[in-house]
């Protein structure tokens, strides 16, 4: 302590002096110090008090929160999965519940670098990875940001994806997502082979550019474990009340839009290649834009892909295949709280050569609308109906698909 006097310090010495004994005593000189204590004990608390105290103070920058979010309500389905129904599917009513605990985690380095993790309670034992290193987290996201921008590692969405983007979202269970444009970079990641990508995003101005890489490393062998990597570009713009957004894709592995977005984003046969996802390569490019007017958000949203055609087994087709995608959307929010939105999204594939010599259409129409009313402290009444009509050429050879969805519930987030 060299801020105290050499007499001062020789009265202090006594606590090592005489060690294990409760005396009365009160450090001469120093006002205030005549309180009883107990010899050589209480220098340790002291001790391990300040510890700890530096120990928060060099943490003021870490910092951890807990937000969650949950549903309650009804949801009707006339296309559910039925093995002794005549058209394999039949209709029913299910409960909608579901409640998640999120954690957000976020840092600070001493030269102003950013970095956080996010992931959800239900997600944890998939956001740790593990095989001694070899393998990531496919749910949750890991992300590190400063001035030349910000890469995230997770669950993440592709360089086009990011920049073009989706459809309004209706209904209390977001119904099947049908909202959702199908971008094979971003649904590659968790959703058909449960893998993690990379996104990284740098914003200036009005201007944001994307860039993102999609792996098929781990956790499939054979035929399963292929090499379908997926790179992604993207940019968007924001010019007064006007949003603008391009992007490009290049993937290894084609994810059939009709039958992926029929059977609720998955895949019928555990990732079987030859179902809805082929061994085959394909470019995306896709462009978006909107606008608000009287506070209504409208957005249009158009994606074309070329597929290569391959003998390989696994491939959609031998020859060329190229697939349409078409979106226009709107959403409302009042004063009041009342919300509205809907959608309509066009699935256009070139018709298809089946195994009997055939073939198929390969298209579908989308049209879904919803509302909801804000009751303010985080919970949103909402409700909503989707349905999807037309043919697929993988599903049962040449399947006509018509599959109406409803809900109405209580959105809560905490």
């Amino acid at each position: 302590m060299p801020w105290l006097s050499a007499p001062m310090k020789a009265r202090l010495c006594c606590n090592e002096r005489v060690k294990g004994r409760d005396i009365g005593h009160t450090q001469a000189g120093i006002p205030g110090w005549g309180t009883q204590e107990t010899r050589g004990i209480d220098m340790k608390q002291l001790l391990l008090a300040t510890s700890a105290l530096v120990a928060f103070a060099g943490a003021a920058a870490a910092e951890v929160t807990v937000t969650g979010d949950a549903r309650i309500g009804l949801r009707y389905d006339d296309g559910l999965a039925c093995s002794t129904c005549a058209d394999g599917t039949r209709s029913g009513w299910n409960t909608v519940s579901r409640a998640r605990a999120i954690f957000t985690m976020t840092g600070e380095t001493d030269s102003g670098l950013s970095f956080g993790a996010n992931f959800r309670a239900d997600q944890a034992s998939r956001a740790v990875g593990g095989n001694g290193g070899s393998s990531s987290g496919t749910r949750g996201t890991v992300w590190i940001s400063g001035t030349y921008g910000k890469l995230s590692a997770g669950d993440i969405d592709s360089g086009l994806e990011s920049a073009v983007g989706d459809l309004p979202e209706i209904g209390v269970s977001s119904l099947n997502y049908y909202n959702e444009m199908q971008y094979t970079g971003s649904d590659l990641d968790t959703e058909v082979y449960d893998e993690a990508g990379l996104l990284y995003e740098y914003k200036f101005g009005d201007a944001s550019i994307y860039a993102s890489f999609m792996d098929q490393y781990v956790g499939y062998s054979g035929e399963k474990r292929l090499t379908g990597n997926s790179w992604s570009l993207g940019a968007g713009y924001n010019l007064g009340n006007y949003t603008f957004g391009i992007g490009y894709e290049k993937a290894g592995i084609f994810v059939d839009p009709v039958s992926y977005t029929y059977l609720n984003e998955s895949l019928s046969d555990d990732a079987t290649v030859g179902v809805n996802v082929f061994d085959n390569d394909n470019r995306t490019w896709g462009i978006s834009g909107g606008t608000s007017v009287a506070g209504i958000t409208f957005k249009a949203i158009y994606l074309s892909t070329k597929v290569d055609g391959s003998n390989s087994i696994g491939s959609i087709s031998s020859d060329d295949y190229d697939f349409r995608q078409y979106g226009i959307g709107a959403e409302y929010k009042m004063a009041n709280g009342v919300q509205l939105a809907g959608y309509w999204r066009k699935l256009d594939g070139d018709s298809v050569l089946l195994a009997n010599g055939l073939r198929s259409d390969n298209d579908a129409n989308i049209y879904g609308i919803g509302a909801g009313y804000d009751l303010g402290g985080g919970a949103v009444v909402k409700g909503g109906i989707a349905h999807i009509e037309g043919t697929s050429a993988f599903l049962g050879g040449g399947r006509d698909i018509d599959r109406t969805i409803a809900d109405f519930g209580l959105q809560l987030k905490f």
